[in-house]
């Protein structure tokens, strides 16, 4: 009896532990994508010329900036 309130317990203890690992996970899983989106936003548009480079910054501040508001 007493050994499964120790592993309850123990348990316990680490629920914290996975949910701060958990979030920091999700959050480069998150800035990964960001900055993969941003990449194939660059790549395309340098590769048909449709933008010059000072359109192309201020999409990707952006693209910054929506995303940070959606957190």
């Amino acid at each position: 009896m007493s050994q499964s309130v120790g592993l309850i317990r123990r348990a316990f203890h680490e629920i914290p532990h996975l949910v701060v690992g958990g979030g920091f996970f999700l959050l480069h899983l998150l800035d990964g994508i960001l900055l993969v989106s941003v990449f194939k936003n660059i790549t395309w548009e340098t590769q048909h010329g449709r933008e010059d480079m000072l359109l192309l910054e201020k999409k990707i501040l952006n693209l910054k900036s929506r995303f940070t508001d959606q957190m």
